[in-house]
Formats: structure tokens, sequence, C-alpha cells
């Protein structure tokens, strides 16, 4: 299938993500702890008010944590420090302190990244694409609360 967006034109298939194979399931309080972790390393953050944080949190790892004004330097600068330490994306997870946009699911199914977690709202394009390529998307990751927009399973509520 090729899709048309006027804003940045043809999109070719063959650049579209494959599907998350990982059978990396979590719970909720395992997306908790990777989100409460995330906030403790904002130190940034809490003094500007102004960055974004993303991490690669692999399992049974403290997790690699980057901060920058941008919420896409971010992401890409924590998935190039993760992937240099060698990290294991299938069995991780990306927690990101920003809205997650169609890209930033993107990015982790071609990653390899079966579960993101934002303590923000998803956009409506992300939801459609961690539905079709298996990840467990998640939003509003704040304290006890957790939205869930797509592949419970991975986080045991289905």
């Amino acid at each position: 299938m090729v899709t048309m967006n006027p804003a940045v034109g043809r999109v070719d298939s063959k650049t579209l993500p494959g599907i998350a194979r990982s059978p990396f399931v979590t719970s909720r309080d395992g997306v908790q702890r990777a989100t409460m972790a995330a906030e403790r390393h904002g130190a940034l953050f809490r003094a500007t008010g102004g960055t974004h944080l993303a991490a690669v949190v692999p399992t049974g790892s403290t997790g690699i944590y980057v901060e920058d004004v941008s919420r896409t330097c971010a992401l890409e600068k924590a998935l190039g420090s993760a992937l240099l330490a060698g990290c294991d994306f299938g069995w991780s997870m990306l927690v990101v302190t920003s809205r997650v946009p169609l890209g930033f699911v993107r990015s982790a199914a071609r990653a390899g990244i079966p579960v993101v977690v934002a303590v923000s709202a998803p956009t409506y394009q992300a939801v459609e694409e961690a539905e079709r390529v298996g990840i467990c998307l998640c939003g509003f990751a704040r304290g006890e609360r957790l939205n869930v927009y797509s592949h419970a399973w991975r986080v045991g509520l289905e």
C-alpha cells in the first residue's frame, strides 16, 4: 500500500516499518517504574522547564536517558546511545516526556522496541501505526494513571 500525504509527498510502502515480533511483556507497574525513573533523570527539565527527555529502558537495566530542547533530537540521541551500548531493543521500553507523533512510533518499530510510553498524548496517526506494527502505545503515564491505546496484552491488561 502506498499512502499519500500532501504535506510530505509520496511515502513508499518499502520504507514503512514491519511488525514488532518480540514476545516482550511487562506490567502496569513496570511501565510506572520506567516513567518514574525518567522523571528522576530529568534534571535539566526541572531546572529550566524547557527540555524533553527520551529513555530506552531495557529489561533488568537502569536505562539510557537523554534530554534535549527538541523532542525528536532527544529520541534520536537515546536510540543512538542505546544502540552503541548494545541494548537489546526487543526487550526494552521507550519512554518520552512529550506527545507521541507518528514518526516516534515508526522509529520505535524500526529499532524493534515493542512498548512506547509517554507522559502526554499520542496523535491519532501514532495510535493507528502502533496498532498496525504490534507496539503497545501508552499515554498519560503519570503516577498511577495510564492510558493504553494499542496491544494492551504487552502490559498485562488483556
